[in-house]
């Protein structure tokens, strides 16, 4: 699976290497990554702040696509109304705020990854939103 990162593109493999990139590829808090089997559809796209991340899934082309809904599993120190998000560029230019209501632990958006990397379904690990 192609992962296209803040810090670049790289191939994974397996469990164990997306989990690697997971943890490596980021700049300070913030880390995004769009990941795909053929490009560009299926598509899944995870950005992360610390400890929460957002996930976008674009089945096919034209689909608007599902964005992630928060669930029980939010961390109880997260109170901000809303989160700020870098994209894969890493630049100010291309971030982003969004409600706290999209957002989900970072360890649920990780399972995420792994079922994509899987099935290139949508993960049914995640409470998802069709656009």
């Amino acid at each position: 699976m192609e992962i296209d990162t803040i810090t670049g593109r790289v191939h994974v493999r397996d469990h164990q290497q997306l989990a690697l990139v997971f943890r490596e590829c980021r700049q300070g808090a913030f880390g995004a990554f769009d990941l795909s089997h053929q490009e560009p559809f299926p598509w899944l796209s995870i950005l992360i702040n610390d400890s929460l991340a957002c996930l976008h899934y674009f089945p096919v082309e034209g689909h608007p696509g599902f964005q992630s809904q928060a669930g029980s599993g939010l961390p109880p120190t997260a109170t901000d109304e809303t989160v700020h998000f870098l994209q894969s560029s890493g630049s100010e230019g291309d971030s982003f705020d969004l409600p706290l209501s999209v957002a989900v632990p970072v360890e649920l958006a990780l399972l995420a990854a792994q079922q994509f990397f899987d099935t290139s379904a949508l993960p049914n690990c995640i409470q998802w939103w069709e656009l």
